[in-house]
């Protein structure tokens, strides 16, 4: 793999990439949100710690009421797509610690799935839960996602 075209989104972050690049992160609890422009090959990828936000946070990335929206216009407005070429794909909210009773990675999917729904882009993938980290990576050229859940074989979706 050429290290060179990775772009490492982290905790909390936003980040977009065209081709021959590739977007990647590490979740646990995270959700990971990937949209893709199939036409103009063109991947956006947020990493999503809460389901909402809390009056006065300005991290917008944080979470998912105000990510999935930002990562949806920053494809429009900073690469041009359109919404009917953007196919979405969502990966982790795993339960990694078992003490607690709410179950945030789920609260988190559950939230992204809705609001990528009310913008009617099309969930092409989704690969989430279990008790175990993710490592996912999208090929910009291809708009594959490469998933690997820890102690796993890749998926590829």
């Amino acid at each position: 793999m050429d290290f060179d075209k990775v772009i490492n989104v982290g905790i909390s972050d936003m980040n977009y990439a065209s081709s021959p690049m590739h977007l990647r992160t590490n979740l646990g609890s995270c959700v990971a949100l990937i949209l893709y422009d199939t036409v103009k090959k063109v991947g956006g990828l947020v990493h999503i710690m809460l389901p909402k936000a809390y009056k006065g946070e300005t991290k917008i990335a944080k979470f998912a009421d105000t990510a999935v929206p930002a990562l949806i216009n920053g494809m429009i407005s900073k690469w041009g797509c359109e919404k009917k070429s953007l196919v979405a794909k969502i990966f982790g909210g795993a339960k990694i610690l078992n003490i607690s009773p709410n179950d945030i990675g789920k609260n988190i999917t559950e939230e992204v799935i809705r609001l990528v729904g009310e913008h009617e882009i099309k969930i092409k993938a989704i690969k989430t839960g279990g008790m175990k980290g993710y490592v996912v990576q999208l090929d910009t050229s291809t708009g594959m996602v490469a998933c690997k859940i820890f102690g796993k074989k890749v998926e590829y979706f």
